[in-house]
């Protein structure tokens, strides 16, 4: 998804992906949440008595906070006007390469619908 804004606007590319990355994750959590697990205890946090979605929820807000804590904007509009072009930028993300090693299915409305979350 990164990608296809990058086509699109002279954004950082890390800049966006920081800025995606809490909705991707929050996405893909069900998919796969002992690796969301995993990483949040790489993180240093504790994850105690916490269940698998439990702990990768407390990872996610981790990133969240740390984006915060770094001065990452925390929605794409804050770094320009992209919505009229998120059906377009939907259809480029889907067809990326690097899609496919996305650990769950997506379809072009959970790209969309990811790219308005994150609006």
């Amino acid at each position: 998804m990164s990608h296809a804004v990058g086509g699109r606007f002279p954004f950082y590319h890390g800049e966006v992906n920081a800025v995606l990355l809490p909705y991707i994750m929050e996405f893909n959590l069900i998919a796969c949440p002992e690796r969301f697990s995993f990483i949040t205890e790489l993180l240093g946090e504790d994850i105690t008595g916490l269940s698998s979605i439990e702990a990768g929820r407390k990872g996610i807000h981790y990133v969240r906070q740390l984006s915060l804590d770094i001065g990452v904007p925390q929605r794409l509009s804050e770094m320009g006007n992209v919505e009229p072009y998120i059906s377009e930028m939907s259809k480029i993300a889907l067809e990326d390469a690097c899609m496919i090693t996305n650990p769950r299915d997506i379809t072009l409305n959970d790209v969309e619908a990811l790219f308005k979350l994150a609006l």
